[in-house]
């Protein structure tokens, strides 16, 4: 059980690397490149992230072999809109201190594991 869930975990990591680029890489290119708010720029980026969550966490980390339902999906936006408020949270409260792009990067260290515990308990639970 433990190995199962070391697996899961690394390739949860793995997915959350790859969502990192997608979702650092929307953040720049909306907020830097096309200059729109902070919370803005957060909320596109974070939500082009999350669709690929789902797509890869569903088939590869967890291989949840249950088809896609309307329960599921709507579970997993739930985790993802959770991890986007408290992803909006922190980026607010770090901006006082730290550059926006700074405050990015620390913010997704802390929406990976909220992440992590939220979908293994709740959404690919099996």
């Amino acid at each position: 059980m433990l190995s199962v869930l070391k697996n899961r975990f690394i390739r949860f990591c793995i997915v959350g690397g790859i969502n990192t680029a997608i979702d650092f890489s929307v953040f720049f290119l909306v907020f830097q490149i096309l200059g729109t708010g902070v919370l803005l720029a957060n909320a596109l980026a974070f939500t082009a992230a999350t669709i690929n969550s789902y797509l890869l966490n569903k088939f590869w980390t967890f291989a949840d072999p249950e088809p896609h339902t309307r329960h599921k999906v709507m579970l997993f936006a739930g985790v993802a809109l959770s991890g986007l408020a408290l992803s909006s949270l922190v980026i607010s409260v770090l901006v006082l201190w730290v550059s926006p792009l700074v405050a990015k990067l620390l913010t997704i260290g802390v929406v990976l594991v909220w992440n992590f515990i939220l979908n293994r308990m709740i959404v690919f639970k099996s």
